[in-house]
Order: C-alpha cells, then structure tokens, then sequence
C-alpha cells in the first residue's frame, strides 16, 4: 500500500508527502520526498521531515529552501569580509 501523496513543488520537481508515525520521537511526523532531476539527467532526493503536521507540505519545502538560501548569503558574506579568515586567540 502506497500511503505516499504526490504534490507539485514547481514544474519539474515532484514532491511526495505522508504523515508516519516516529518511534524514535514518539510522535507522529510529515515525510516529505523532493526529486530534482539535473541537466544530466541525475535524480537527486531530498528526505526532509516535520514535527508540524498541520503544515502543507509545499510550505514545509519553501521553508527550507528559503533557509539554505539564506545560510549560503550567510556563508556568502562572511568569506565577502574574511570573517573565516582570523584565527582565536587563546
């Protein structure tokens, strides 16, 4: 049985959701399943979960999309100034 449902993220990236069970966190939790396929033809899947079951699933995906794009200005700018660059004293 197939307890997955399919969403549409974008034009050419399938999302696919389900609501399981987590032993481990003993709760209920949102599965999501993103597949990109690149210009090489390269399927690549992204397992993302939430504890906020009352959240859509295309939310949940812009969510994290909108966080990794802001850790990469975020990584983007540090290198721009050399924060990476000093060295702590001790």
């Amino acid at each position: 049985m197939d307890i997955f449902t399919e969403s549409q993220f974008s034009e050419d990236i399938p999302a696919f959701s389900a609501l399981v069970n987590s032993k481990s966190l003993k709760r209920d939790i949102l599965v999501i399943v993103d597949r990109k396929t690149d210009l090489k033809g390269k399927i690549t899947q992204r397992l993302i979960i939430s504890t906020d079951i009352n959240m859509y699933p295309l939310e949940v995906l812009e969510c994290y999309y909108c966080r990794f794009q802001m850790e990469f200005n975020l990584r983007v700018a540090k290198q721009a100034a050399g924060l990476n660059q000093s060295k702590p004293e001790i």
